[in-house]
């Protein structure tokens, strides 16, 4: 009888270990992120675009990062803002993109530009740092001390 129940004893202890504590920061980060900003315009007090900000954290440590204009209430694109990839790391709860590539606007008056007239930063954006919160699901941007960061910028949040 013993030797029968010490089998389905160490099965039901296993099933009782595993929690969500048992995966690693590497394997809670994955996944996609979104920010959605609402662009009012000021004569009209309306909604004219939304800006939707993604980056897609990869389980080989690689991501992609889009950030596109859209219809309100739309899911068409109109243009894009930037995108870029590269690799990222996480240690402490900081999440740090190093970017090999990023294209992104020259141009700051307009809201948006078809994606292949974005341009090749040839000094490079080199790196981005976010805060991780809430167990993994948000994460929060850090401005980076030699920046002048004028607004509260909302944290992304984990859509898958």
């Amino acid at each position: 009888m013993k030797a029968k129940l010490l089998p389905i004893l160490m099965l039901l202890f296993g099933l009782i270990s595993c929690n969500d504590e048992d995966f690693s920061p590497e394997a809670k980060i994955q996944g996609t992120f979104e920010l959605v900003l609402s662009v009012i315009n000021q004569s009209t007090d309306e909604i004219e675009f939304d800006f939707y900000n993604t980056y897609e954290l990869r389980s080989d440590g690689t991501f992609y990062r889009e950030d596109v204009t859209r219809n309100v209430g739309s899911d068409e694109v109109l243009g894009f803002r930037t995108y870029g990839d590269g690799t990222y790391t996480i240690s402490d709860e900081i999440v740090t993109f190093q970017y090999e590539n990023f294209y992104s606007m020259q141009i700051e008056d307009i809201p948006y530009l078809p994606k292949d007239q974005l341009t090749f930063s040839e000094s490079g954006k080199n790196s981005d740092q976010y805060r991780v919160l809430n167990n993994y699901t948000q994460l929060e941007y850090i401005c980076p001390s030699n920046a002048l960061c004028s607004s509260i910028i909302p944290p992304y949040t984990k859509i898958d």
